[in-house]
């Protein structure tokens, strides 16, 4: 049996999306969060980096958590975590940073 009074405060969060988009010729960064859709998401985060770099393409696309963007020596990662930072090392990155983040929650 459902109870009524639980059915609109019971439901499941609707998704959060989020992104980061970056250029990879001038190094700029948009980004987006707490969209309902993951192409609105996108869309926001480029058009925050167009509108300081051309060439922009999002990077990390990501929904009800956090994420961010290293970047070191050429290398461009995708982080989630402060101890995944160390992708960007592993592939070759040197004085990796993190350039961008976002969260994106429920």
């Amino acid at each position: 049996m459902l109870d009524i009074e639980c059915a609109p405060k019971c439901r499941e969060p609707a998704p959060s999306f989020g992104a980061i988009a970056y250029s990879r010729s001038t190094g700029a960064v948009g980004w987006s969060y707490s969209f309902g859709l993951e192409h609105a998401a996108n869309t926001f985060a480029l058009a925050n980096c167009a509108r300081r770099a051309r060439h922009c393409e999002v990077i990390v696309s990501f929904h009800d958590t956090c994420a961010a963007l290293a970047v070191g020596g050429g290398v461009v990662a995708r982080v989630w975590t402060a101890s995944q930072s160390r992708e960007c090392v592993n592939k070759g990155g040197q004085s990796c940073e993190i350039k961008a983040w976002a969260c994106s929650l429920p």
